[in-house]
Formats: structure tokens, sequence, C-alpha cells
């Protein structure tokens, strides 16, 4: 098994975050797209996919705030948005009208 080299990891480490630097703005251009593609009540899936993998890569190379924001932005857009016709349906099973 080769020995590890911590000059050549660091080095790559430096690659992976400046390319993930370099393509942010596309990546926040297509969560802008995914997000005028959602509508009022519930955020598309495109939108939430997007935004778990900005998450998750911001996180790995270390841009951690980045990930925090974007995190707390697909929780909010997951969990407390709910789709109209699950609201409807909710409602007419519990009578609430």
């Amino acid at each position: 098994m080769p020995e590890f080299n911590q000059d050549a990891f660091a080095a790559g480490l430096t690659q992976l975050r400046q390319r993930f630097q370099i393509e942010l703005p596309q990546r926040l251009a297509l969560i802008e797209a995914a997000w005028k593609n959602s509508t009022q009540d519930t955020a598309s899936a495109e939108l939430l996919n997007e935004l778990h993998r900005l998450a998750g890569a911001a996180g790995s190379l270390g841009f951690a705030e980045i990930s925090r924001l974007t995190r707390e932005l697909e929780h909010t857009l997951k969990h407390e948005l709910v789709p109209i016709d699950c609201y409807l349906k909710q409602c007419l099973q519990h009578n609430v009208w």
C-alpha cells in the first residue's frame, strides 16, 4: 500500500476548493432556475436536490457557512411548505372547514 502523501492531499483539496468557488455562480444559477420552476405552495424536487448537493459539497470542502445556510433553506422548503393538494386532503380527512 502506498504511503499517504499529505502534501499531495492538501494540493488536491485546494484545487477542489478553487473549482467549487469557480463553479458556485453556475450552481446558484441552477438553484435560481429551479426556484422559478417551483410553485408558491411547494418547492420542486429539482430545487431541493440542487440545494442538497450544494450544501453537501460546501460542507465537504470546508465552506461551513454556505453549507449551513443552504441546509436551512432546504429544510425550510422541504418541511415548512405544504403542497396545497396535501393541505386540502388533510382538511377533508379531518373535517377542517
